[in-house]
């Protein structure tokens, strides 16, 4: 990955930090108190590396440089392996379970709504879209394995399936409330 790449890569990241900071300052993060929303991101994307990481059978020096880098989570291929195996991030459970960042961004978007400001969805999709250029650009720092590629989708579609299904069940809370 080039540099230039990286950096912009970085400042995605780091913005989308900065939204955490905000939301969370205007009480609209749901686990205010317990952990701080800009560190669930954080821990979220580092394991979404991880599990990405894991898809092609090997952990590679890059691989824990690019986490480093992008995320700020210092970790080497040790801590890697060790945080896969212990948390079991290569599994279907995994990738069928929706962050919760994500989860956050919706329930904030529905607490601005209810406040009677329009969102429409801006606050989620922001973070998906962190999530998809983060799993893009991590699937591309090594060799790219097909295989990276296919749990990329699977684990992109659990988040865009969810954020959907979330409009849709707001539309309807508003068609029958």
């Amino acid at each position: 990955m080039e540099l230039d790449a990286l950096y912009e890569l970085r400042k995605l990241v780091d913005t989308t930090l900065d939204i955490c900071d905000t939301i969370e300052k205007t009480g609209l993060w749901t686990l205010s108190g317990k952990i701080r929303m800009r560190h669930m991101l954080q821990v979220d994307l580092y394991r979404f590396c991880h599990y990405l990481a894991a898809s092609d059978g090997r952990i590679t020096v890059k691989e824990s440089a690019f986490i480093n880098t992008v995320i700020g989570i210092n970790t080497d291929i040790n801590e890697m392996l060790s945080f896969i195996k212990k948390e079991n991030i290569y599994s279907t459970e995994f990738e069928s379970t929706v962050p919760l960042i994500i989860r956050g961004a919706v329930e904030a978007e529905r607490r601005i709504k209810k406040l009677g400001a329009a969102d429409g969805g801006e606050t989620s999709s922001l973070f998906a879209n962190c999530f998809a250029a983060v799993g893009k650009a991590f699937v591309s720092c090594d060799d790219i394995d097909e295989q990276e590629i296919e749990d990329y989708k699977i684990y992109m579609t659990t988040i865009n399936n969810f954020i959907k299904e979330s409009e849709l069940d707001d539309i309807t809370r508003e068609l029958f409330d």
